[in-house]
């Protein structure tokens, strides 16, 4: 009897352990299950970000050439009123390698702003900035120039200062330009100067400042 009790707890203790290992395998088994489903879902989580992706890109670009093609139609007509002479008959933005440009269009044949005189790339960086502020502007009736003389030779400042004053309004109703250079007070329709004396900051008339 001894032998078949032993005998029987043996094998009840082989069970015993044959169940527990059952269940813990079935544990994992459930882990892994759970485990798949997450990669799975993961998977298709990253198929759609991957589309969306996509997706992103294209109206990226579609975006940003629409967006090209809006400021070129804006230069174009802002070139043929502050352009006087006929060396360049256009302006536009382009994309080189991978970088944004401004060309002059000369002879049929589009070249770098680096062609021109500095008065004429004063103009094309002008005729940018206002093409870009007007295509996302409702109505532009203002515009800020911030020493836009800046790096200019004499030349190049009268022909800005002539474009701001006798051209560019026909555009924008109002411009308002912070400068140094005194070259461009002639063509100014109102004129004020900021002076500080002895700590405390005045805006004058420009004639107050001649007399």
């Amino acid at each position: 009897f001894r032998q078949v009790s032993a005998v029987m707890n043996n094998k009840l203790k082989t069970l015993s352990q044959w169940v527990y290992e059952e269940r813990r395998l079935s544990d994992q088994l459930r882990e892994w299950e759970n485990v798949k489903k997450e990669v799975e879902t993961l998977r298709a989580k990253h198929e759609d970000v991957s589309q969306l992706y996509t997706a992103l890109l294209t109206v990226q670009e579609e975006l940003r050439t629409e967006i090209v093609k809006s400021i070129n139609a804006l230069m174009y007509k802002l070139w043929q009123t502050l352009y006087p002479y006929d060396d360049y008959s256009a302006v536009r933005l382009a994309v080189e390698d991978g970088n944004y440009v401004l060309q002059f269009l000369k002879a049929g044949r589009w070249v770098s702003v680096d062609r021109g005189s500095g008065g004429e790339k004063a103009l094309a960086a002008l005729c940018f900035r206002v093409a870009v502020s007007a295509l996302f502007s409702s109505k532009l009736n203002y515009l800020f120039l911030d020493e836009p003389t800046h790096n200019l030779d004499k030349s190049a400042v009268e022909a800005l200062g002539q474009a701001i004053a006798e051209r560019l309004p026909s555009f924008i109703p109002q411009i308002f330009v912070i400068s140094h250079d005194e070259n461009l007070v002639s063509g100014a329709g109102n004129v004020y100067a900021i002076k500080k004396e002895e700590g405390i900051t005045r805006v004058i008339g420009w004639n107050d400042v001649v007399a």
